[in-house]
């Protein structure tokens, strides 16, 4: 089975600063789930929905790879702002975690009209654990959640709206975690 994720960031503090460098970028700014971008990083689906895993992989990447792999992908831009009437992120108390000092926080969620990330990625089944590292850099504090979507696919969909790729369905996504990177 294959896990279809969408992965939302935001930050109150650097608010300014993700609205300024929003500018540019080749996808359509949807708010919302359905406006995420894709990991452009690990391996891709074929049409008949096996996992190309060869070095030459694409053009559609997103799947995290079985296996040691060190695949980045910097300055991700916005894809849009928060809309409460769109998702509601209900951050649950107690449930959050500072992996620098391991203690649990307790963040607020992101405000309407604040800048957010919608990141689309596939995690499958053999791909044990995989790990994400989010640097915002100066004093931001920058809170994640993790969706799954309930109805994974074996592959991706045009979306309509921005033309990107994504797989799982936006509108059928649950909670899983939610955490924090603090910078001093």
């Amino acid at each position: 089975m294959v896990a279809c994720v969408r992965i939302l960031l935001w930050t109150s503090l650097a608010a300014g600063a993700a609205a300024a460098k929003s500018g540019g970028g080749a996808q359509a700014q949807v708010d919302g789930p359905s406006g995420a971008s894709r990991w452009e990083e690990g391996s891709s689906w074929n049409a008949d929905g096996s996992i190309d895993d060869s070095n030459q992989a694409g053009p559609i990447n997103g799947i995290v790879a079985c296996g040691n792999s060190a695949n980045t992908q910097a300055q991700v831009l916005p894809t849009g702002v928060y809309v409460p009437s769109d998702f509601t992120i209900a951050v649950p108390s107690n449930t959050c975690i500072n992996p620098g000092s391991g203690s649990v926080v307790n963040p607020s969620g992101p405000t309407a009209g604040e800048p957010v990330i919608w990141f689309n990625f596939d995690v499958r089944a053999g791909a044990h654990w995989w790990d994400t590292q989010i640097n915002g850099g100066g004093q931001d504090t920058i809170a994640w959640a993790l969706y799954y979507s309930t109805t994974p696919t074996r592959g991706t969909t045009t979306m309509p709206t921005t033309g990107s790729e994504l797989s799982g369905d936006a509108s059928d996504l649950t909670f899983f975690i939610t955490q924090t990177e603090i910078w001093y």
